[in-house]
């Protein structure tokens, strides 16, 4: 399920329980890894750059950007598949998901 949530784009990032949280993380897979090493030295601001992808900004600075959608229920996979081939053949920027 997809949903939008203006609030969160008015989130900071706590860097010390960040790194406190990461460190009891201990994953195997390597690209896990690496991707907690990144989030890790990543600092409060570029990870508000990295969740909003830029448009309208608040009062705070905080930046979030509108998206609409339509959610299609299907039968099952097969349909799913069909429907987004035929979505995606008109020209539209679909996503598949399953909730």
């Amino acid at each position: 399920m997809t949903v939008y949530d203006p609030l969160a784009a008015l989130a900071d990032t706590d860097g010390q329980k960040l790194k406190a949280l990461l460190s009891d993380v201990k994953p195997s897979d390597d690209a896990v890894k690496e991707m907690l090493a990144r989030l890790s030295k990543a600092n409060a601001a570029s990870l508000r750059t990295l969740a909003g992808a830029g448009g309208n900004s608040d009062a705070s600075g905080s930046s979030y950007r509108e998206q609409y959608g339509v959610i299609v229920i299907c039968a099952g996979e097969a349909e799913q598949k069909k429907v987004f081939n035929r979505l995606k053949g008109l020209g539209y920027n679909c996503r598949v998901v399953v909730t």
